[in-house]
């Protein structure tokens, strides 16, 4: 079942030591911001994941994380209007949402 998870954190100590226990679990970083450096960051923790609150997320991040071969997924995105404009960006990422619903609207107004 390795190979189906992702072990996420907000702690990078955490990600160290998942890694020291089994290099090929794929890890992923939780930051509720933005850091300069933070592709770097995920670089030293070979962490294949990111997970970061939706208001920090840039065309940057992005462009950089897929060049790096990082997936990205923001959270927790609830509110219509943003789920329409992160759902019409054309960088491939992931959106979490307590409202699925709301995210099928937010497709389905893309398509017509």
């Amino acid at each position: 079942m390795e190979a189906d998870v992702v072990i996420t954190s907000f702690e990078q100590q955490l990600l160290r030591e998942v890694r020291r226990a089994d290099p090929t679990i794929r890890i992923g970083l939780i930051i509720d911001g933005n850091p300069p450096n933070l592709i770097d960051i995920l670089k030293r923790l070979d962490a294949g994941y990111l997970s970061i609150g939706y208001t920090h997320l840039t065309p940057e991040l992005l462009r950089d994380a897929a060049q790096s071969g990082i997936e990205v997924m923001v959270w927790t995105v609830n509110d219509p209007a943003n789920l329409r404009l992160l759902t019409n960006r054309p960088e491939p990422f992931q959106i979490c949402t307590n409202y699925p619903d709301r995210w099928v609207a937010a497709v389905q107004s893309k398509e017509l």
